[in-house]
């Protein structure tokens, strides 16, 4: 039986990470799973946008940014990459179910 709210939302959380995953076994496990480091830094990210917003002081009045236009290449480049790298579980085929009695509604005895 919880106190609180909050702790019935916090021991709620942690039986569906659990029953999400039954492997892990400790916390720190799971801190590697979902934690920060699992994601990119905010230093990498600030790192990204600063060599952007660089780039935007080599544009010449009326003419393309090609070192933008570069840069734009390069990480749709990598995201492309990242899509392909992703394989498909697979295609989902539901199992064939019985027919009930009540299939066939047009001939209905009175």
């Amino acid at each position: 039986v919880c106190r609180n709210k909050k702790d019935g939302k916090q021991r709620a959380a942690q039986e569906i990470l659990q029953r999400l995953h039954p492997h892990i076994t400790s916390w720190g496990s799971l801190l590697r799973l979902y934690g920060s480091r699992s994601v990119k830094s905010f230093k990498e990210k600030k790192q990204l946008e600063q060599e952007i917003t660089l780039l935007q002081g080599k544009a010449a009045v009326n003419q393309p940014n090609h070192a933008i236009l570069g840069k734009l290449r390069q990480e749709m480049t990598k995201l492309s990459e990242q899509h392909q790298a992703i394989q498909p579980i697979g295609k989902f085929v539901p199992p064939d179910l019985p027919t009930g009695s009540a299939a066939n509604l047009n001939n209905v005895d009175l």
